[in-house]
């Protein structure tokens, strides 16, 4: 039998397989400011070598009592070191080694008490929301701390800090300090209330793309993955574990928050080598291997798409990360905006049958922002506005990819049309085919509402004849979003460039129309940035952003949308996102 966590219960028995002499050592953990024991902290074994190296044998963890027992390869001279959640560590102990005759070598370690800080968070009605505390040391973030219910207790290395509270960009933040946690203190008790000030009503705020535990590299237990991302104020998310069906649905019934989130049961087909692929909503199957989720292997793109729609219902799907080496499938298949075509045309080389078919434009959604891959932001919007120019209506979303707490969720999110702005009403079927219609707003910080003569909203079309069409924006950020730049698109060409001057206290940041004149049938995107790094942010520097889907106006009357000629991108001209 294992002990929960316990390397040691292992090793001991298998050591003697390998016939290597083991000694005995056990001992205890004292927390130093509190002379308690310190229970669940780890004691780490090493072998000191004559050459001074130092090499991990073993690990051992404290039980209620602090302490802790074992076996150990036989060495000269070991080295003992504690550390657990929330403590501050002491500097190894080295002690010699014991006769294998003997009884177990005597250890006792002194480790820092844990600290310990409480929240609660209220709106300006006084009711408590769910909320993201970022806890941090000379400027650099040390922790991130998630409540669904908007408050809590946690434990905390003892330090001083500064301590934000935030829920998303559609609110305000506050802060605090200095806050000083102290080691085996009561828990420090914080408070403050935060405002929501951008309008997104209309809009249900969605990331597309998610990670929890049942994928096989995240550790993040599905209830905090919800209390995650109820702290950033994300109202629709679909569960995308790799190569498994997830649903999130019972464990937010039984957290009590069916009124504040909906979630969406999903995957992510995950071939390493034709790339990756969300498909929802998907029905879990229990009884089916990894609840019915497709297996790739030796599928096309094409079969892939087929088997998630046709076997498991799905009604959107969605390529991920497309320019990702080597996850991505426009990376895998080489795609080329010159011809609109793969430059990858040996099957074999991408997992495939030698008759399978390349490349298919069967998907319904193209992720162009990643927050795990955002160096292939500026290749995949350019292969986007390459399948528009072709007359492939994809719509583009932008989602975090999040594996664990330290990856924010809903940085970047979508906002998605939604006759309703109560998480609890939100009908799956609406969001879905909001998708498929584009009516999409991906965001990392702004929120952009964008109209062609006060008729056609995003995804839809036009007829305009007389030359010039006004296109109608309005940009809305909190306070602690700067955003700096207004960039109207037109197939695929940067046609305007306009400064937002508004004061960063002032929600609406930009309101007003901008007249185009086009000469052909032509779809019209919106995209704002900023200049700063968002705030808070953590896990790596970010512009703030967002990008609208297109809005189609047909210029020469004959009821439909004739995309661009060249169908390709060879004569764009539309700089770098990234510089």
């Amino acid at each position: 039998m294992i002990k929960n966590g316990d390397i040691n219960q292992l090793v001991q028995e298998l050591f003697p397989l390998w016939g290597v002499e083991l000694v005995g050592v056990e001992g205890e953990v004292i927390e130093e400011e509190t002379g308690l024991p310190a229970e669940g902290v780890w004691v780490e074994i090493s072998k000191v070598l004559d050459s001074g190296t130092v090499v991990y044998l073993s690990d051992f963890l404290t039980d209620e009592g602090g302490r802790f027992s074992g076996l150990i390869p036989g060495a000269s001279v070991y080295q003992a070191f504690s550390w657990g959640e929330a403590r501050i560590s002491h500097p190894a102990v080295s002690f010699p080694s014991p006769r294998s005759q003997l009884p177990p070598y005597q250890l006792e370690l002194k480790i820092g008490a844990v600290g310990r800080i409480a929240w609660e968070v209220k709106d300006l009605s006084g009711k408590k929301i769910p909320v993201r505390l970022t806890l941090l040391q000379n400027g650099q973030v040390k922790k991130y701390l998630v409540s669904a219910t908007g408050e809590g207790e946690a434990l905390v290395v003892p330090g001083t800090y500064e301590v934000w509270f935030s829920r998303g960009p559609e609110y305000t933040i506050t802060s605090l300090s200095p806050v000083e946690v102290i080691a085996g203190a009561e828990p420090i008790h914080l408070q403050t209330t935060l405002m929501r000030v951008v309008d997104t009503s209309g809009f249900i705020g969605a990331d597309l793309h998610l990670h929890a535990e049942p994928s096989p590299d995240s550790e993040l237990p599905i209830s905090e993955r919800i209390s995650a991302c109820l702290a950033e104020g994300l109202e629709f998310i679909a569960a995308t574990d790799h190569d498994h069906i997830t649903d999130y649905n019972p464990v937010i019934k039984a957290m009590g928050v069916s009124d504040l989130i909906k979630a969406v049961p999903s995957e992510e087909v995950s071939s390493p080598i034709l790339g990756h692929f969300n498909a929802f909503p998907l029905t879990p199957d229990p009884e089916a291997r990894a609840n019915g989720a497709i297996d790739w292997f030796k599928k096309s793109a094409q079969e892939t798409f087929d088997e998630a729609r046709n076997r498991l219902g799905a009604v959107v799907v969605q390529v991920n990360h497309p320019r990702d080496d080597p996850t991505g499938y426009f990376y895998a298949i080489k795609f080329n905006r010159q011809t609109g075509q793969a430059d990858e045309t040996v099957p074999t080389k991408l997992g495939l049958d030698p008759e399978d078919e390349i490349l298919s434009f069967d998907f319904d959604a193209f992720e162009v922002y990643n927050d795990r891959f955002q160096e292939d932001d500026d290749e995949s919007l350019l292969d986007w506005f390459t399948l528009l120019n072709l007359g492939h209506r994809v719509t583009i979303t932008g989602n975090s990819d999040s594996h664990r707490i330290s990856s924010l969720p809903g940085w970047p999110r979508n906002y998605i049309a939604s006759s309703t702005d109560n998480p609890g009403e939100v009908s799956v079927e609406e969001i879905m085919q909001s998708v498929l219609d584009q009516k999409v707003v991906v965001s990392a910080g702004a929120f952009v509402r964008f109209n062609v003569n006060g008729i056609a909203g995003l995804g839809e079309t036009i007829t305009d004849t007389d030359g010039e069409v006004e296109l109608n924006i309005e940009v809305q950020s909190p306070d602690w979003v700067e955003v700096s730049e207004l960039w109207i698109v037109e197939n695929c060409n940067l046609v305007q460039v306009i400064p937002i001057t508004a004061p960063a206290s002032q929600v609406v940041k930009y309101q007003g129309s901008v007249l185009a004149n086009p000469s052909q049938d032509s779809w019209y995107v919106v995209i704002v940035r900023g200049s700063e790094d968002l705030p808070l942010h953590g896990r790596r520097a970010t512009d703030p952003r967002a990008i609208t889907n297109p809005i189609y106006v047909d210029v020469d009357g004959n009821g439909i949308f004739d995309h661009p000629d060249p169908p390709g991108i060879q004569d764009c001209d539309f700089p770098s996102l990234l510089q």
